[in-house]
């Protein structure tokens, strides 16, 4: 499909994919707000990836920003190092969390001061909850999120290259398939069609033997969205199998720790926030 050239913030294109049309459709309001919702979820993805993008121009990447049906991605013309990588994807979720809380203070003094309209605090509650919203989301340790990608970072350092790569999936494919059942129970059309994206997703890189990209001297890239065909199945770099294996066991473990929390946490009112 398609996309376009959207506008150039700062020398970083970002580019639209018609699909991000109905992102807005299905977030968008059948009221005198009808554009409201649609304004702050791209001002809030933009601001996101623009946490990304920037950083990563400073340390002298070459970065593009897309916005398509299930949120957004910054591209880079190549993959840094172990902490440069780790910063570019964190920076992300903070920009997110530090508008989130900048625009919760101007929406709490607006109101004690008794500024403001209607339409101008409904903007600030909407540009807030998106920002905050897309940052919970980004932190989830979900593939391809900044989440997943920040613990397929720190697995790396640990695991080698392909048992990561396995447990990143696994991990992923145990949380969201969680969110899907429980967003199959609420009737969130959009919420499963996006857990179910994510679940083929994680499920094809697990039934090929897909392996995150690994550059030479950093575990992952953010520009390493989509997984290359590198065969899981390769001789190990460094440990022992029976030591991998140890540690795979100890993972499944924490694996079943996290679906049975979940479990309980999506009886709580917080995964009301998610969806």
């Amino acid at each position: 499909m398609n996309i376009f050239r959207l506008l150039t913030i700062r020398g970083i294109p970002v580019f639209v994919s018609p699909t991000y049309f109905l992102l807005l459709l299905s977030r968008s309001r059948a009221d005198s707000q009808i554009l409201l919702w649609p304004l702050a979820i791209t001002a809030s993805l933009l601001v996101h990836e623009l946490g990304h993008a920037l950083t990563a121009r400073r340390l002298r990447h070459e970065p593009s920003i897309l916005l398509h049906g299930f949120g957004s991605v910054t591209s880079l013309d190549r993959v840094g190092g172990w902490v440069e990588e780790a910063l570019i994807i964190a920076m992300g979720p903070a920009c997110s969390l530090a508008l989130t809380l900048v625009l919760f203070g101007v929406f709490r003094a607006v109101g004690s001061l008794g500024l403001g309209n209607v339409v101008f605090s409904m903007t600030l509650y909407s540009l807030i909850y998106a920002s905050f919203l897309w940052a919970l989301v980004n932190l989830l340790p979900v593939w391809p999120y900044d989440g997943g990608h920040l613990l397929h970072l720190c697995l790396a350092r640990w695991l080698s290259p392909q048992l990561a790569s396995r447990v990143t999936y696994l991990v992923s494919l145990t949380i969201v398939v969680s969110l899907a059942t429980y967003g199959a129970r609420q009737q969130m059309l959009y919420s499963v069609l996006l857990a179910l994206a994510i679940i083929v997703h994680n499920v094809h890189a697990l039934w090929k033997g897909l392996d995150i990209v690994v550059p030479k001297t950093s575990p992952v890239g953010l520009a390493a969205e989509v997984t290359t065909e590198v065969e899981l199945g390769l001789p190990r770099p460094t440990g022992s199998p029976g030591h991998d294996c140890s540690r795979l066991c100890w993972l499944l473990g924490a694996l079943a720790f996290i679906a049975v929390a979940l479990t309980i946490t999506f009886t709580s009112p917080l995964t009301e926030l998610i969806f």
